[in-house]
């Protein structure tokens, strides 16, 4: 609670910028804006003022971004830490820039899948609800295994208790059109 007290004062005084919206969780942050340009200014200054006035530090190593496929070089060059070339080869952007990962079709934002409004975008999110689901140690089928192994009255509190709300979750979350094959996959489960 103490750092996203730190963060208010700090996001108060730079936020005026109005094409750059922030969005809060626990203490990670997330930056939206149409202009790249605006959107480095901001995160440039909130850290800047992070570490002058609260003496904390944002984890620029960390940065991801979801961008169009066309605006991807534009955003490791602008990015990209320290001078370079309009030469500058995209390997070599990649290395300087403080992006972490760079995401052309979709990424997943405080847990839910999110997508950029394309056909590609559009199949990575349906996919991403499927694997919610299905795939890995996470997910809603793995997790429906292990309850099985429990006593009755255990396995119907927590079906109650997390199956049902995380595939809620996902299916308030994302589109209908992205959802559709996730909520069969679950009712199959």
């Amino acid at each position: 609670h103490l750092f996203n007290l730190a963060l208010h004062a700090i996001d108060e005084r730079v936020m005026p910028f109005d094409k750059v919206l922030k969005m809060g969780y626990c203490d990670d942050s997330y930056f939206t804006s149409e202009s790249i340009r605006d959107l480095k200014a901001c995160t440039d200054e909130i850290a800047d003022r992070c570490k002058r006035y609260a003496g904390l530090t944002y984890c620029q190593h960390k940065y991801e971004a979801l961008v169009p496929a066309d605006k991807e070089e534009d955003m490791l060059r602008t990015f990209a830490e320290g001078p370079h070339s309009t030469s500058s080869t995209r390997r070599t952007l990649r290395r300087r820039s403080t992006l972490h990962k760079i995401h052309t079709a979709g990424m997943e934002f405080v847990g839910i899948p999110v997508a950029l409004p394309t056909q590609a975008g559009e199949a990575w999110l349906s996919k991403a609800c499927v694997d919610v689901i299905t795939e890995g140690p996470e997910s809603m089928k793995t997790k429906a295994h292990v309850i099985r192994l429990l006593p009755k009255q255990e396995q119907a509190f927590l079906l109650r208790t997390c199956l049902v709300p995380m595939a809620t979750h996902i299916l308030r979350s994302c589109p209908p059109s992205a959802t559709a094959a996730a909520a069969k996959t679950a009712n199959d489960i």
